[in-house]
């Protein structure tokens, strides 16, 4: 038996060395990367492994891990400074809603001081007596027998606005139709609200100068009155939400 080497032997033995070649290879070129932190060891933060490989690097391994302590104190840092801010911003602008708040209620009150009154009688005063007739063909005599007269204006760009709380305000107080009386000011045609008055009100239209407009000495429209039962007025306002509850029906 030969004891030299086959042929097939030295082929294995070629591969073998150009395997372990190519493995020399990598590591080196591994390692050079390494010591090219922090360039590429930033991009090795998000992989665990890279640490334990920069461990094994002699003389890099320390490198690596106060670059990535730097970086993580940074990042902590940043963070500890936005939130901050967000607490300031936060903590401003519950500020700013609560002077805001301040301010609507100051404005509010200065309005209604300086609203100039919508009839020219007061509280406490007796409108004089008056007739209307109804879209329906009634004949209402007032005021003595009425819990609430409202004015409207057919030209009258906030009047719409102001019959759902008119009729809400009535019907939340339980006000019977032959209770109210609802004048609708105007010469042209009726408005689009008038169905819906009609079904809460004695509705009449008349003139601006009506005899009911005259009797309570209407300075605006709309016009919501308040009255107790000898007609005497009790509280008149812009709006049916401000209106008082009625002393009795």
């Amino acid at each position: 038996m030969s004891s030299g080497l086959q042929p097939e032997d030295l082929w294995v033995l070629h591969n073998i060395c150009g395997l372990l070649l190519v493995r020399q290879l990598q590591v080196d070129r591994y390692r050079c990367k390494l010591q090219c932190l922090p360039g590429y060891g930033m991009d090795l933060l998000t992989r665990m492994p890279a640490v334990a490989a920069a461990r094994r690097v002699p003389g890099h391994g320390a490198c690596f891990l106060s670059e990535f302590g730097e970086v993580m104190l940074f990042l902590i840092a940043a963070v500890a400074v936005v939130g901050c801010l967000c607490l300031l911003d936060l903590l401003l602008t519950f500020g700013v809603i609560r002077r805001l708040r301040e301010h609507t209620t100051m404005l509010t009150r200065v309005s209604v001081m300086t609203r100039p009154p919508v009839i020219r009688l007061s509280a406490g005063e007796l409108p004089g007596a008056f007739s209307a007739v109804t879209t329906s063909g009634d004949v209402v005599h007032g005021p003595v027998g009425l819990a609430v007269v409202a004015f409207f204006s057919s030209s009258c760009s906030v009047c719409p606005e102001q019959v759902p709380p008119f009729v809400e305000y009535l019907s939340r107080h339980r006000i019977g139709l032959d209770s109210v009386l609802a004048v609708i000011a105007g010469d042209g045609e009726a408005p689009p609200y008038l169905a819906a008055l009609r079904e809460v009100a004695q509705v009449c239209v008349e003139s601006y100068d009506g005899e009911t407009a005259k009797a309570f000495s209407v300075a605006g429209f709309p016009t919501f009155c308040v009255l107790d039962p000898d007609g005497t007025i009790v509280a008149s306002e812009w709006e049916p939400s401000a209106l008082p509850e009625p002393a009795s029906l």
